[in-house]
């Protein structure tokens, strides 16, 4: 079992995972979940059309779920690039980072793991804001005072059950190859905007698979909770004190729901390159997902990658979610939430911090930093915290 507690003392950092609108269920859980570090959670984990495998490009809608629109290491000819009309656009050339011939099975293109029964994933904030003054001067004979209170907290907590889990990652150097070729083909990732997506996503909400994880079933669950009170005195010394307060608990119904549809058949699976083993092949719901996400910096002649952002080598992540994991990471100039338009998403500041620090036209980042970056910004947060209530 997995968990996250943390009481945060103000409410200015903002992780956004990308959901537009007020921050219903899908945004709640997403950003309670994102520290964990297996990719995006998705709150709608059924499949679109077919089971999620590393190589798909889509987009996260705002239910939380990943909208496949082709396979990128699939020809434009493939049955499974040919539905719902989201074929890939012309000038397509897949993704074979294999010589003709070459068995993909052995080259260690994917890292595949597998467990059986249960696997829980939980986190919770407490986000708090108060204030408070009070004031008092002689009237002649008479000692006036005043007093002014104000407070207000908010509750999220968000869960993920799911049970049979299989996870896939593309290994770190075909990963780093596929960055490269999402570079090389930026031209035709504008076309998809343009001409499949009819400009309805920006070329940031991209996603590029990279890994997956797999569940046969799952359940879902978040909690909102908001509490506010606030509080007016005056005091006449010796002769009256006089105080009048409000408070207001307004608590959501949790939102939860599971599945898969019973009422709906499986979904299909696509002609993969690799091997892949009929036993697990009723694990198709996918609750994390993880890839790479391009920017282009505006109005820029030139599109060069940064050597430090892109298909870089990222900081291990080990099994085990451990505070400690954020030590490492510098965070001392990233840009604040507060401090930028906060309809940006982690994903977008990321990106766009890159941009800022460096004469790159084109970044890219993963979802492996993002999550990293995640645990940075809440481990932040958590020893500021500790430090006010110290002090």
């Amino acid at each position: 079992m997995s968990s996250q507690a943390l009481t945060l003392v103000d409410d200015r950092v903002f992780i956004s995972t990308g959901l537009e609108g007020p921050a219903g269920p899908a945004q709640i859980f997403a950003q309670h979940l994102l520290y964990h570090g297996h990719g995006f959670p998705s709150w709608t984990p059924s499949p679109n059309t077919y089971v999620l495998v590393p190589g798909d490009l889509g987009y996260i809608d705002g239910d939380g779920r990943f909208i496949r629109l082709f396979n990128v290491m699939l020809s434009k000819d493939a049955p499974e690039n040919q539905r719902d009309a989201h074929s890939p656009p012309d000038g397509f050339q897949p993704f074979q980072p294999f010589e003709a011939g070459m068995d993909w099975s052995t080259n260690l293109l994917l890292s595949i793991q597998s467990e059986s029964g249960p696997k829980l994933f939980t986190g919770r904030t407490h986000r708090s804001r108060a204030a408070a003054a009070s004031a008092s001067a002689p009237a002649s004979l008479l000692q006036l005072g005043a007093s002014f209170s104000f407070s207000r907290s908010r509750y999220h907590s968000a869960a993920l059950r799911a049970r049979d889990w299989i996870k896939y990652d593309m290994t770190a150097r075909y990963s780093c190859a596929l960055a490269e070729y999402i570079v090389c083909n930026l031209e035709l990732w504008k076309k998809v905007i343009h001409e499949i997506m009819r400009d309805y996503i920006s070329l940031s909400d991209l996603v590029f698979i990279t890994g997956c994880s797999n569940t046969r079933e799952w359940e879902v669950g978040t909690f909102d909770s908001n509490y506010s009170q606030f509080g007016v005195g005056m005091q006449v010394q010796g002769i009256a004190d006089i105080s009048l307060s409000n408070e207001r608990l307004f608590e959501h119904a949790a939102s939860s729901k599971s599945g898969p549809d019973s009422l709906r058949a499986r979904p299909p699976r696509q002609e993969v390159p690799w091997n892949e083993d009929s036993i697990f092949s009723d694990r198709d719901q996918t609750v994390f997902l993880k890839g790479w996400r391009i920017k282009e910096r505006k109005a820029s002649p030139l599109r060069r990658l940064k050597g430090g952002a892109g298909p870089h080598t990222l900081p291990k992540n080990p099994d085990q979610d451990n505070d400690d994991n954020g030590r490492s990471i510098a965070i001392d100039t990233f840009p604040h939430a507060e401090e930028s338009n906060q309809r940006l998403t982690i994903y977008d500041e990321v990106m766009d911090h890159y941009l800022n620090c460096s004469d790159a036209d084109v970044v890219l980042t993963h979802d492996d930093e993002i999550g990293l970056i995640s645990k940075a910004i809440t481990f932040c947060l958590y020893l500021k915290a500790r430090k006010i209530q110290a002090d």
